[in-house]
């Protein structure tokens, strides 16, 4: 919900005419990539002497580093072929500076002109929608991110659809008109009747569940694609798997910002997180490197058990 927090921060410094474009880009990037470089800097330097054994790969993290590190403190490696990536688990920093240079041209029209600033931000989650299910369809893409289930032999999923903008903008939106709607009832009293409440958030759980859950069958089927959808089937899931989830998500911390979020709202905002928070960035740089540590450094006969499926999955052996 990055745009959510963005937008619900910046159109109250419209109202003020306080809103400095310049200031609004120089702070984000320096508190992003302040961390970002320097952990760039101890892969380059250091990545070869973290572990060893025989699945280690001792110039990889190194070489990517130093080679194509530039990439990441410009946020632009996710334009570039991941088999060489630094730090691969960074396209998501690429993704959210590039949509956070854009949020103030869509953010301003909203808050300017809300009619066709919201109806313009329709159009571009329309014409997404569009490409998404072009790009499916011509490509044959299973549903899910298609990665890393299958690929086909000419198209290279991981840069040109898992980790692509466009792919990637819709839930974005999203957030950006969640913010907006928030800054517009903040000061307000929503009342949300009981009835409706309980039906949105069962509607709200069951969303996730069937966008999580509803492509089981990518995993249980053994035919040569790695799955049986159609492509219609694919289509609709690409396309709107996303936004499901993001509305899903709008909803409960909506209702949770209302004060109608029960237990939930109290878990949620229960302050052991605060401290918890102030560390999930750095968590993010270094998990793919505690992973590789974990299952590069073996010495021994690694044995399936479930922790180790999800870092295999993670990252793939073969």
């Amino acid at each position: 919900m990055s745009g959510t927090l963005v937008a619900y921060l910046t159109f109250p410094a419209f109202d003020k005419r306080k809103f400095d474009l310049a200031m609004f880009y120089i702070h984000r990037y320096i508190r992003l990539t302040i961390p970002l470089a320097f952990y760039i800097a101890f892969e380059a330097a250091f990545a070869g002497y973290m572990t060893y054994g025989p699945l280690f790969d001792v110039s990889a993290g190194r070489d990517h580093c130093r080679n194509t590190g530039w990439r990441n403190i410009l946020y632009i490696n996710n334009f570039f072929n991941f088999g060489d990536a630094c730090l691969g688990q960074t396209w998501y920093l690429a993704n959210d500076m590039q949509f956070y240079i854009l949020s103030p041209f869509i953010m301003y029209p909203i808050w300017k002109k809300p009619k066709y600033g919201i109806m313009g931000a329709l159009t571009i989650y329309a014409l997404l929608t569009l490409l998404i299910g072009a790009i499916t369809y011509e490509y044959q893409i299973p549903p899910s991110n298609g990665f890393p289930y299958s690929q086909p032999a000419d198209f290279d999923m991981a840069t040109h659809f898992y980790a692509a903008p466009y792919i990637r903008f819709q839930p974005y939106l999203i957030g950006i008109l969640l913010g907006y709607l928030l800054y517009k009832t903040k000061s307000k009293e929503v009342r949300i009747p009981h009835g409706f409440n309980i039906v949105m958030w069962q509607l709200s759980l069951l969303t996730m569940y069937v966008v999580i859950f509803g492509i089981s069958t990518l995993l249980e089927d053994d035919t040569p694609t790695g799955h049986s959808w159609n492509s219609f089937q694919s289509i609709m899931y690409n396309c709107f798997s996303k936004t499901g989830w993001s509305l899903a998500l709008a909803w409960i911390v909506f209702s949770c910002h209302k004060g109608y979020g029960g237990v939930v709202n109290s878990f949620l905002s229960w302050k052991a997180w605060i401290p918890l928070s102030k560390l999930t960035y750095g968590a993010y740089l270094i998990h793919i490197t505690c992973q590789q540590i974990v299952l590069f450094g073996s010495s021994y006969a690694l044995h399936f058990t479930d922790f180790m499926m999800v870092i295999q999955i993670q990252i793939p052996i073969a």
